[in-house]
């Protein structure tokens, strides 16, 4: 008789997965570029309904962009080819938000362009260096595209990663407050005016827009809008 897997276990088994998913990582990276690899924490829910989740830490590898330069750098080099990376600063025609442009041009790979929104006045090191901050980011997301540095976690910068994951901080602390503040009568939907709300702080965080509109789909009351504009508002003002 099969049993099923209780919570700790489930956890348990994803922890592992992604420990051997870093150990992994390490073995398929040639020594010399393994002290570029880091490995970031990151909660992800395992099991369980929204009212009941069941999460899990865990360790994501991912590859700082100077190492996808000096793997990419090494490999042209050694090959007797050319690598070529320019980067710009565009402004976003919708938006008039500025843009950092990557440019790399390969004779063995073809070439990639990527983007990277600049946070001008953003907390961390967009507080003090935003335009170099972009302009990392475009270049390793560029390279990604080349299949440098990739281990099944996207093409994101470390910056990138660490944003992405403060703004899930605030996503999950919303949707808390919602299930235990949320009294009789509250349960009506969002209205447009709020999903618009939303939609419009999100994209200023500089989530992609498939994540912006699956997490504009799943707000399941009014309330819970109300107090995710609120945080996101104050995510926003304060970085």
């Amino acid at each position: 008789m099969t049993h099923a897997l209780q919570p700790d276990d489930i956890v348990h088994e994803v922890m592992e997965q992604a420990e051997q998913a870093c150990q992994a990582a390490v073995e398929a990276t040639p020594p010399a570029y393994r002290g570029f690899l880091r490995f970031l924490p990151r909660t992800t829910q395992v099991a369980g309904m929204t009212t009941a989740p069941v999460s899990a830490p865990i360790r994501e590898p991912y590859m700082r962009v100077d190492g996808r330069v000096k793997m990419a750098t090494d490999d042209h080099r050694a090959m007797g080819a050319r690598l070529d990376i320019q980067t710009g600063f565009e402004a976003e025609p919708l938006s008039n938000q500025l843009l950092c442009r990557a440019v790399v041009t390969s004779t063995l790979l073809g070439s990639a362009t990527a983007h990277a929104r600049v946070f001008l006045g953003g907390d961390g090191v967009d507080a003090t260096n935003p335009l170099e901050n972009a302009e990392t980011s475009a270049v390793g997301r560029a390279l990604g595209f080349l299949g440098y540095g990739l281990y099944g976690t996207g093409m994101a910068s470390v910056e990138e990663v660490l944003r992405a994951q403060a703004v899930q901080d605030t996503l999950r602390s919303a949707a808390g407050a919602e299930g235990s503040e949320t009294a009789p009568g509250e349960s009506r939907p969002p209205s447009q005016r709020q999903l618009q709300f939303v939609r419009d702080l999100l994209e200023r965080t500089g989530m992609p827009a498939d994540d912006v509109e699956a997490h504009v789909a799943a707000l399941p009351t009014s309330c819970a809008a109300s107090l995710l504009i609120k945080q996101l508002r104050e995510h926003v003002t304060s970085r």
